[in-house]
């Protein structure tokens, strides 16, 4: 089961509105940026989307978490275990 991992839950709180509100300000979506300050919020190691104009906003803000592509991170830890680290 996908949720059998989790070990925390974050709820909604003035601080992720508020963190949320300044990502807004960066040029990201209001559905975006709620997720991406959640997951700030929640120290993920990495954000995971498709979503190109998401990636290219993202490179040029001060998010405080790795978002990448699926593709080119699936990539990245296929070499990090051919390779070594």
């Amino acid at each position: 089961m996908l949720y059998e991992g989790i070990t925390e839950i974050i709820k909604y709180s003035t601080k992720i509105k508020d963190r949320a509100a300044q990502l807004r300000e960066q040029g990201i979506k209001l559905i975006d940026s709620l997720h991406l300050a959640f997951a700030e919020y929640a120290n993920v190691d990495i954000f995971l989307t498709t979503d190109t104009r998401l990636l290219k906003v993202a490179m040029r803000s001060n998010i405080r978490i790795r978002v990448e592509n699926p593709v080119n991170y699936y990539m990245e830890v296929l070499d990090n275990e051919q390779y070594g680290d």
